[in-house]
């Protein structure tokens, strides 16, 4: 089985993605489109309206273009702002759009790493491609618990202040998509 390694150039305006596996002498830019830059895709998110999809790049903009979707750009400023947008009434953080945008793009250069590889070897290769599995600190940690062993409520974390910032936040000010409603 072959491991792909992602790497981001996470810019304002633009994002390249490159991805390498064994057996590459060098890594490759993921070709995101057309154009003069086709490795570039803009770094930019939208919801489509009535939808839970997310598109992105030029995708994202020709919705918001066409009213099909509400889209937010600058993403890295955001994030470094710590903002907030709103879409279709529901609040997003600014690390929520990160995500959104992060993910479809990993998505996507996924399905183009893969369709690279199978042309390289021609299809002779039965194995398939997948990400490395996240260092042990990026993993999701185990529940916080109490003496007796049972979980500590979300009130009791926000109360000893060993909760994020972010999450201290929503308990004071909760939308929909922070208490898990779509």
């Amino acid at each position: 089985m072959k491991h792909l390694v992602f790497g981001f150039d996470l810019c304002d305006d633009t994002t390249q993605v490159s991805w390498c596996a064994a057996g590459l002498a060098e890594p490759e830019m993921v070709i995101f489109g057309e154009g003069d830059h086709p490795e570039q895709i803009a770094t930019a998110v939208c919801r489509l309206r009535g939808e839970k999809d997310w598109v992105v790049g030029e995708d994202a903009a020709r919705a918001a273009l066409f009213g099909t979707g509400s889209i937010v750009d600058k993403l890295t400023k955001m994030v470094a702002k710590d903002g907030t947008a709103t879409m279709e009434g529901i609040r997003y953080t600014a690390e929520d759009l990160m995500f959104a945008f992060l993910d479809t793009v990993l998505r996507t250069s996924m399905t183009y790493a893969k369709a690279r590889l199978e042309d390289q070897t021609d299809g002779e290769s039965e194995e398939t491609a997948e990400p490395v599995p996240a260092p042990a600190e990026q993993r999701k940690p185990e529940p916080a618990r109490k003496p007796d062993g049972s979980e500590l409520s979300a009130q009791e974390l926000y109360e000893a202040g060993t909760c994020s910032s972010r999450f201290r936040s929503r308990m004071k000010n909760p939308t929909a998509e922070s208490i898990g409603e779509e």
